[in-house]
């Protein structure tokens, strides 16, 4: 169901009125779309990304040439017509006017015309600001889809790090010894460790949206078309991080050395590369196994692991939901 553009357009004109009045509009609808909140400040997650929280109102319920009805009034279908005369009349002139003073801005704005009341840039402004907010609602929508996992498996998180050195501590290690009346205490010394993260960068992609665009917007493709852009964006964060978790892509470096993500030999403690085909049970307590054989690279003790995901190809999706799901296991020999 839309949103009734004589409700739309009264709600408007009475904000309009008071100071400020076009923002608290502007700012009413962002909420209501669940992007910020009541004063206008965007939802954001820890990492900073804009996020979508829970709203009144939905993108498909309005229609962006009656919004541009509501806010700039019933002239713009007019102005915007290519049939108008009277606008065409208007850009023969400034084609005129553009031809005898090429790169003249001023020709433009001496020039006689169809004369703009000021206030209409405001109503075109608050108007641009609700159509912009009702396309990243749509971006965002398909950006956050729950059938991506990228963010599951990677959270986001806030760096101001790009391509520097994050660093850290050694851990003492079991240093601990007995000691004998009036002895000195064993001494543990602080070690250098660090890593080095890859190069930031940023996936971008944007929209355009004309006013020949709004005129002819009868069945919300604009908006459709809008979403494509999250969803594609998305879609590339999905394949760049998978292809860092199963290991296509290695920036893995540590002291100054360079591994990859499934190392086949004990260099860092562990052994991070095993032929272990998802089977039945068996396949976990190998997998289970492993993880209890990792060592600190430093100090040779059993690092303590709790892993808590699986994540499997989708051909091996109802072989491990029978393997995790099953509450019996009937065994039988020969």
């Amino acid at each position: 169901m839309g949103i009734d553009v004589v409700k739309m357009k009264s709600l408007y004109e009475s904000r309009k009125k008071d100071s400020n009045g076009r923002l608290r509009f502007i700012n009413e609808l962002r909420h209501g779309l669940g992007l910020s909140d009541s004063n206008g400040s965007d939802y954001k997650d820890l990492a900073g990304n804009k996020q979508l929280r829970e709203r009144e109102m939905v993108a498909e319920n309005f229609s962006l040439a009656e919004l541009a009805e509501a806010c700039v009034g019933g002239s713009w279908r007019t102005l915007f017509d290519p049939d108008n005369r009277e606008m065409g009349r208007y850009l023969r002139a400034k084609s005129l006017v553009e031809s005898g003073f090429p790169n003249d801005s001023r020709a433009l704005l001496e020039s006689t015309g169809i004369g703009i009341d000021p206030s209409s840039f405001a109503d075109i402004n608050a108007f641009t600001s609700v159509v912009g907010g009702l396309i990243e609602v749509k971006i965002l929508e398909a950006f956050q889809n729950p059938a991506l996992i990228a963010d599951q498996i990677c959270p986001a998180e806030a760096t101001r790090l790009n391509g520097q050195k994050v660093i850290g501590v050694q851990s003492i290690g079991d240093r601990g010894r007995q000691r004998k009346p009036g002895e000195p205490h064993a001494r543990a010394q602080f070690g250098e460790r660090w890593i080095e993260t890859p190069e930031t960068r940023e996936n971008a992609l944007a929209i355009d949206v004309l006013k020949e665009a709004v005129f002819f917007d009868l069945t919300g493709q604009i908006l459709q078309q809008a979403a494509s852009v999250g969803l594609e964006l998305s879609y590339r964060k999905e394949l760049e991080v998978i292809d860092t978790i199963i290991g296509v892509n290695n920036s893995f470096k540590y002291n100054g050395t360079a591994y990859n993500t499934y190392v086949t030999s004990k260099t860092l403690g562990y052994t991070n590369s095993i032929v272990n085909p998802l089977l039945d049970w068996t396949s976990i307590q190998t997998d289970v196994l492993q993880f209890m054989r990792m060592e600190d690279p430093h100090t040779g003790k059993r690092l303590l692991l709790n892993p808590n995901t699986v994540l499997v190809n989708p051909s091996k999706l109802a072989t491990m939901n029978l393997i995790l799901g099953s509450t019996v296991t009937d065994r039988r020999t020969r």
